[in-house]
């Protein structure tokens, strides 16, 4: 097997997937005021497999790079 720089095909499916600890340590933030935030709108939600949530974290740091601002404002999705 040979290994490659070029990124494989599957590349643009594969996610770095954190829980709430993950985001917390990275945000500075509390685990619960994480989940709050999230179910708020003022970052982003996460997805859901089953009962579990967790983030992308890449999702996150682009987040955090453009400035932290709210995903959702009044029940509504915000898309820049």
């Amino acid at each position: 097997m040979e290994v490659s720089d070029k990124p494989s095909a599957w590349a643009k499916y594969l996610r770095r997937l954190g829980d709430v600890k993950d985001v917390a340590e990275i945000t500075k933030q509390s685990t619960r005021t994480v989940m709050r935030n999230a179910d708020r709108g003022a970052m982003p939600f996460g997805f859901k497999i089953g009962a579990l949530r967790r983030w992308d974290l890449d999702e996150i740091d682009r987040w955090i790079d453009g400035g932290c601002k709210p995903v959702r404002t009044a029940g509504k999705a915000v898309r820049s």
